[in-house]
């Protein structure tokens, strides 16, 4: 069955911009919604219902004003992390059990609380220890272990893990 969430961001009943994520996955699977400004919300999957291709979907998140859904993972293992990266190359990862399970449509909690130093979240993936990141930069890249991610808390900022430069986007190996 094919899943389908549609993230809106409204401005007076106009649709400024509409992301389609389509998950296929078994109804046991719990889903990761990720925000810009650091808001992830986890609910059961089966809160989302099959679709025609003409329905609109659901309602994932709830979002606050100037934030925007950067990512929407499955979660397939319970011992993954769930690595965090910001626009300014820092970088963090956060065991999935520390998640609490939400209903769609909420808020979320905050897992990251951006700042002028770090910039708001650009990438965000689901990783075990045997995985590899390709973090790539405005300047450079780098191939990191996902055992390198530093494991912090959800109010943990982040380490430096690419300097000079902005990330423009990370990639799972």
């Amino acid at each position: 069955l094919s899943q389908s969430i549609y993230i809106k961001n409204a401005e007076y009943h106009k649709v400024m911009e509409s992301i389609q994520v389509n998950l296929l996955h078994p109804k046991d699977e719990d889903i990761l919604l990720i925000t810009e400004k650091g808001m992830v919300i986890r609910f059961k999957g089966d809160q989302v219902a099959a679709m025609s291709r003409t329905s609109s979907g659901i309602k994932g998140i709830n979002l606050n004003d100037g934030d925007s859904v950067i990512a929407a993972l499955p979660i397939r293992d319970a011992s993954d992390g769930l690595a965090l990266f910001t626009y300014n190359g820092f970088g963090k990862k956060v065991p999935v059990k520390d998640i609490l399970i939400q209903n769609r449509g909420g808020k979320g909690l905050c897992f990251f609380k951006p700042t002028k130093i770090s910039g708001d979240i650009k990438a965000a993936s689901l990783i075990n220890d045997e995985d590899n990141l390709l973090l790539v930069g405005e300047q450079n890249s780098i191939c990191i272990s996902a055992k390198d991610v530093p494991e912090q808390s959800r109010t943990a900022s982040g380490l430096m893990m690419l300097k000079k430069g902005a990330l423009t986007s990370m990639s799972k190996i």
